[in-house]
C-alpha cells in the first residue's frame, strides 16, 4: 500500500508484514521488495549522483540520495501498475492504476490541476496530504494521481510528491 510517508506491505488480511519510510535507506527496501515480487530489479544508476532507479515491470523506487528530513526523502515510489506477480498495488486510499480519476477529481477540485504533457492533457490529483512539520508556511507532501490523458484511467502513482520546490 503507498501512502506518502511509507510503503507498506499487507497480508491478504491486511495485517502490516514491513514498512518502508520514505526517510529509511533505499538499500532494506530493495531488499524487501526483491524478496515481495521474487525478481531482481532492474537497476538505473545516474552517473556521477548517488542517485538510482530500481524497477520491477511497472514498478519502480529511486532514490537522490540519503534522506533530508522532513522535505528530502530518501525513497520515492512510482506505480505504473496494478498487480505484479499476483500482488495488488494501491494507496492508502485505495486508488490504483486503471481507476478512473475524473471521479476524484471532481470530489477535490482544490487538489487536482491538468497541465500540457507533451502535447496531451495529463490530470494530475493530490491525495493523503502530510503538512511538514516544524514549517511556518504552507508546505506539504502527498501522494500524485496522474491520468494521461486526462480523460483516461489513472496511469501513474508517485508518493512522495511536494507542493513546492
Amino acid at each position: 500500500m503507498i501512502s506518502t510517508m511509507q510503503l507498506q506491505v499487507l497480508s491478504d488480511s491486511g495485517d502490516v508484514l514491513d514498512e518502508i519510510g520514505i526517510f529509511d535507506s533505499i538499500d532494506p527496501a530493495v531488499a524487501i521488495l526483491t524478496d515481495l515480487f521474487e525478481a531482481a530489479p532492474v537497476v538505473t544508476a545516474y552517473e556521477g549522483t548517488s542517485a538510482a532507479d530500481y524497477e520491477w515491470d511497472g514498478f519502480i523506487i529511486g532514490t537522490d540520495g540519503p534522506a533530508n528530513p522532513p522535505t528530502g526523502a530518501e525513497v520515492h515510489v512510482r506505480a505504473m501498475t496494478a498487480e505484479l506477480n499476483g500482488i495488488g498495488i494501491e494507496t492508502v486510499g485505495g486508488f490504483a492504476v486503471g481507476d478512473s480519476l475524473v471521479p476524484i477529481s471532481e470530489a477535490s477540485p482544490e487538489d487536482s490541476r491538468t497541465w500540457d504533457n507533451r502535447g496531451v492533457l495529463e490530470l494530475v490529483v493530490n491525495v493523503d496530504e502530510v503538512p511538514v512539520e516544524g514549517d511556518d508556511i504552507d508546505r506539504a507532501l502527498h501522494t500524485e494521481l496522474s491520468a494521461h490523458p486526462a480523460d483516461g484511467p489513472i496511469s501513474q502513482i508517485s508518493a512522495p510528491a511536494k507542493n513546492f520546490d
